[in-house]
């Protein structure tokens, strides 16, 4: 199986080729008349980030990560982080995502634990800098964000940690070689 995460919608056609060519099949590249250049997506693209930037006074990579996850719904997060400075905090030092993100993942994706956000919606936690510290600043800046208790955040951040040590231990291939997830 092939999983893909992120990427731009500018070089999913590349990526799906190359994909479809590790698993031995076949794909022709035909030119579609009419249809907008990759340039021309790029720059749309571009002027997407700046407008979800310059609405939410966030950063233009965290508006670039918004406008890659959201598509459609850029907009809508982008002035729901504007509401509130508390969001557009990054959810923690070494990420460009922000606490927007995991709220909205609480309220419209159907997220129940912060391993359904940071592990899921917005992994950030797949990222190779994630440690103990960052899930506490990510934990404590959700919790204020979603009004939670200071229980409700302990009780949280130890079924989070479970979660990683259980989702990122290391594995067996069929072929018997140890596999390390990326940590």
């Amino acid at each position: 199986m092939i999983s893909l995460i992120g990427g731009k919608l500018t070089t999913a056609a590349s990526v799906a080729r190359e994909c479809a060519r590790r698993i031995g099949i076949a794909t022709v590249k035909v030119p579609c008349v009419g249809m907008a250049t990759e340039s021309d997506l790029e720059k749309l693209a571009e002027r997407a980030v700046t407008e979800i930037a310059e609405i939410a006074g966030i950063s233009r990579e965290s508006a670039r990560g918004i406008h890659e996850w959201y598509g459609p719904r850029s907009l809508e997060i982008a002035q729901r982080a504007r509401s509130n400075p508390k969001l557009r905090e990054p959810l923690c030092p070494h990420t460009e995502h922000i606490v927007v993100e995991a709220v909205d993942a609480f309220e419209n994706q159907c997220a129940v634990t912060l391993g359904d956000v940071l592990l899921r919606r917005v992994p950030v936690a797949l990222g190779p800098c994630w440690s103990t510290e960052c899930s506490r600043v990510a934990g404590s800046q959700i919790a204020a964000s979603m009004g939670w208790r200071e229980t409700c955040l302990g009780e949280g951040l130890e079924q989070f940690e479970a979660e990683c040590e259980s989702f990122l231990q290391r594995t067996t291939s069929s072929r018997g070689k140890e596999q390390v997830p990326r940590r």
